[in-house]
């Protein structure tokens, strides 16, 4: 599948001529495994409620750390349908609408010392780190374009239910771009639901919206709006997610908005995220600042006080973000540890689609890990009562090779 279709026919053209080879995920060859690190370093993702649309992704993994007064040195990018996302030298996210550069050039210093390029700015220069000849080819036949035929209209996610489709869920299937199975599985179940009356209609547009956002995840990683992750889980399950992932539950709450759950290191230790986060997990408190324990969060960088999830739950999405105490104030984890955030956000990545199912087959209020731990039979079971015998292997473990 092919997602220049929304962009000017100039752009598509350009885009799906360039940005793919040496140093470049083109858009057939992104997944989230690919570019969920890239995400993590800059604590920033694409905005799918907003309709960021994604062409390409570089992926150098060099990193130079210079700044001056009018000229960045970046590493990676993200190309989108009107702009550019590139990181900073300060580890930020850097935005470059197309209809703002005026020129590009090639320079002496780049990939590997094999040359690179430098975009000419109204408000200066950029020098992105980028693999040059595919960053040139992009870039020169880019400002031949007017300013603006060098964007497209947005694609936010969105139902559209019809007399055929009430949910919406045909159309969903249709627009769906991971190619991952689980995603029209579970559309189709919900379309089946909604029909037999187990489904009200609220519920079952919330549910065609999270699924089309996980889609998105799938193929261009965990999404961010407003400052704040983008996750299909539901507020309770989230949490689940993250104590299962730590090994302890959270310590203090606060109902907000936005809710709060700050984690303990309790009795028992923690288990560790992925094994890069090792040994225990301060406490902070919401009345008053914040105490730690003696034991505390450490990854291969950097050493955590307290962990602080806020969560805003709306109706096709949850927004969610990890905070952590750093000089009286509150940090992002990822601007503490890339690796914590990484692995934190694969962690929930890995059961978002599992919980999905299993809240939608054995209900909405049932809690986390009695969904989470639902064995592949009893879901199976559930299913062959109802629609007939299927096969529910993508859900669970084994099934997908977790490699690059």
């Amino acid at each position: 599948m092919n997602d220049y279709r929304s962009a000017p026919a100039e752009l598509g053209q350009i885009a799906s001529a360039t940005l793919r080879g040496d140093g470049f995920f083109a858009w057939d060859d992104l997944r989230e495994s690919r570019i969920g690190r890239a995400l993590s370093r800059y604590g920033w993702g694409p905005d799918y409620l907003a309709g960021d649309v994604v062409f390409a992704v570089s992926n150098a993994n060099e990193r130079l750390a210079r700044t001056t007064e009018n000229r960045h040195w970046v590493d990676g990018a993200y190309f989108f349908a009107g702009r550019m996302a590139v990181g900073s030298a300060e580890g930020r996210a850097m935005f470059i609408p197309y209809s703002e550069i005026v020129g590009v050039e090639a320079t002496n210093t780049g990939f590997f010392g094999s040359g690179g390029i430098r975009l000419h700015l109204p408000r200066g220069v950029v020098d992105p780190w980028l693999p040059t000849a595919q960053a040139l080819a992009f870039f020169n036949a880019l400002v031949a374009l007017p300013p603006d035929r060098r964007a497209a209209a947005p694609r936010p996610i969105d139902v559209h239910p019809s007399a055929e489709d009430p949910i919406g869920a045909a159309a969903a299937e249709r627009a769906l771009v991971s190619r991952d199975p689980r995603m029209p599985t579970m559309l189709r179940f919900a379309h089946e639901w909604h029909r037999r009356g187990w489904l009200a209609p609220p519920m079952a547009d919330a549910f065609v919206r999270r699924v089309l956002l996980l889609d998105r995840t799938l193929k261009l990683g965990r999404g961010m709006t407003d400052g704040m992750w983008l996750t299909s889980l539901g507020t309770a399950d989230l949490v689940g997610a993250l104590s299962a992932q730590l090994g302890v539950q959270p310590r203090a709450y606060s109902p907000g908005p936005p809710a709060t759950f700050d984690f303990d290191y309790g009795a028992g230790g923690v288990k560790g995220v992925a094994g890069e986060l090792a040994t225990g997990i301060g406490v902070s408190l919401l009345t008053g600042g914040w105490l730690g324990t003696s034991k505390t969060l450490h990854s291969a960088h950097a050493r955590f006080d307290g962990l602080r999830l806020v969560v805003d739950e709306q109706p096709g999405a949850t927004r969610f973000q990890l905070v952590t105490p750093t000089n009286g104030q509150w940090a992002p984890i990822g601007s503490i540890s890339e690796d914590a955030l990484d692995e934190i956000v694969h962690a929930v990545t890995r059961v978002e689609a599992k919980v999905m199912l299993g809240r939608l087959l054995l209900g909405f209020e049932r809690p986390f890990a009695g969904v989470e731990a639902a064995p592949r039979e009893q879901l199976e079971q559930v299913l062959a009562q109802s629609v007939g015998k299927v096969d529910l292997a993508p859900f669970f473990p084994g099934f997908f090779d977790d490699g690059d």
